[in-house]
């Protein structure tokens, strides 16, 4: 869940902000003047997002995904186990 806060109340409670972000990936927009102008997450999430962002800008990645999916749900998947067995997992 996203919890809009206005900027002073950030400013009154950043280390109790910061640290809830990064312990329980609580986010948070911060407004100014009620307009919602900064957005408050864990690094860790943040990295996400942006490796997320880099898989999806490849040309031709969402189809690849898209077209994964298929044929997972076709059952055409390879079963874990045999992944694991493969790598010597």
């Amino acid at each position: 869940m996203i919890k809009t806060l206005p900027i002073t109340e950030a400013r009154k409670n950043l280390t109790k902000l910061v640290d809830r972000s990064g312990r329980l990936m609580e986010k948070y927009i911060i407004t100014v003047n009620g307009k919602p102008e900064s957005v408050l997450m864990s690094h860790e999430e943040y990295e996400g997002w942006i490796e997320t962002m880099d898989i999806l800008s490849e040309p031709g990645a969402l189809k690849e995904i898209k077209q994964a999916e298929k044929e997972i749900e076709e059952g055409k998947g390879i079963p874990w186990e045999d992944v694991k067995k493969d790598l010597n997992l």
